[in-house]
C-alpha cells in the first residue's frame, strides 16, 4: 500500500472513530500530498469536520482543522495542487466566512487558513483576507505578519491588497504587518505611492 493511499485510509478511519487526528496520522502528517485521490480525501475530512463538530477534539494538542489545512502547503504535483485549489480552497474559505459572521471558530485556525489562501494566490482571497483584517480577526496576532508577508512583489494579488487596506489604514498589530508589507514592495520598487505617505500614515 502506498504512503498516499495510507494517508487516505487513515483519514477515513479518523472520520469514523474521531479522536486526536495527529495520533491517527502518526508520521503521515509530514508526507507530501502527491495524488488527486489524497487531495480529495483531505477535502472529505474537511467536510467531516464541518458536519461533525465532535471531531474538533478540544483535548488534542493541534486542532484537526489546523492539521488538515497544513496539508495544503505540502502538496506536490500539478494534479494534487489543482485539486486542492479547486476543491479544497472553497472549503477553507467557509471557515474564514464563519469567523467573519461571528461564529465560534478558533482565531489561530482562521489565521493559518488565511496564510494558505494567501499562498495559493487566488484573486478573491485578497478581499476575504482584507475583510478579516478590517473586522479584525486576531487584531494583535503575530500571524498577520505571516499572512500579509505572502504579498510580495511576486504575488499576483499584491497591488489589490495594498489598495484594499490603504484607506483607512488598519489598526493594532495589523498596521505594523501592513507597513512591513508595503515597505517590502517599496524596496522592490513596485509602489507608485506608499500607503503611509499620507496624513494618517
Amino acid at each position: 500500500m502506498s504512503a498516499q493511499s495510507q494517508l487516505a485510509e487513515s483519514l477515513k478511519r479518523w472520520m469514523t472513530n474521531g479522536g486526536d487526528l495527529d495520533d491517527a496520522l502518526e508520521s503521515e502528517s509530514d508526507l507530501p500530498v502527491e495524488t488527486p485521490e489524497d487531495a480529495n480525501a483531505i477535502c472529505a475530512a474537511l467536510d467531516a469536520v464541518r458536519s461533525k463538530p465532535e471531531l474538533l477534539d478540544e483535548d488534542a494538542l493541534s486542532s484537526p482543522l489546523h492539521t488538515l489545512t497544513s496539508f495544503f502547503q505540502h502538496a506536490e504535483g500539478d494534479e494534487a495542487i489543482e485539486t486542492l485549489r479547486q476543491e479544497g480552497l472553497p472549503r477553507l474559505r467557509a471557515w474564514v466566512q464563519d469567523a467573519l459572521d461571528g461564529k465560534n471558530v478558533d482565531d489561530d485556525d482562521v489565521m493559518f487558513i488565511m496564510k494558505i489562501l494567501a499562498m495559493y494566490g487566488e484573486p478573491e482571497d485578497v478581499y476575504l483576507i482584507a475583510e478579516a483584517a478590517r473586522k479584525p480577526i486576531s487584531a494583535d496576532g503575530f500571524m498577520w505578519s505571516i499572512v500579509l508577508g505572502q504579498f510580495t512583489s511576486e504575488h499576483p494579488g499584491w497591488a489589490n491588497m495594498v489598495e484594499a487596506l490603504r484607506e483607512p489604514l488598519p489598526e493594532n498589530f495589523i498596521l505594523i504587518a501592513y507597513l512591513d508589507m508595503a515597505n517590502g514592495l517599496a524596496i522592490a520598487e513596485q509602489l507608485d505611492e506608499h500607503p503611509f505617505n499620507s496624513e494618517s500614515g
